[in-house]
């Protein structure tokens, strides 16, 4: 086999052996998960249908996606977004979410909380 073969067969079978757990959170029903935390301690991929959502936190390396009127509402006890101890070198991704505080005024410090994060200097 040519070296360009077998480059082609490992990475085929490291992303067979690597398959992204995607979950789909929905807040109407339908899918297993109706808030965003539950599916982040069960994915690789979270994908948020629109809808107003509790606050979640991320420890791990993950991707978690939204879209147009996916709302994240803070509380008066902890921020709307967590993001803790992702080890260096991995990521946790958060894309199209709002973020929203029905309280007035606002007590969003911070609304997103990044902590204990590894970083490569």
């Amino acid at each position: 086999m040519g070296p360009l073969l077998l480059t082609l067969l490992a990475f085929l079978l490291t992303g067979s052996l690597h398959a992204q757990r995607v979950r789909v959170v929905r807040i109407s029903g339908g899918t297993p998960y109706q808030q965003i935390q539950p599916a982040i301690d069960a994915a690789d991929v979270v994908q948020v249908d629109p809808g107003v959502y509790q606050p979640f936190s991320c420890n791990k390396p993950l991707r978690i996606e939204g879209g147009p009127a996916v709302v994240i509402a803070e509380t008066p006890m902890r921020e709307a977004i967590r993001i803790l101890g992702i080890p260096a070198g991995t990521t946790c991704s958060v894309s199209e979410l709002a973020l929203r505080s029905p309280f007035s005024p606002c007590i969003c410090e911070p609304v997103i909380n990044v902590d204990q994060c590894a970083s490569h200097h």
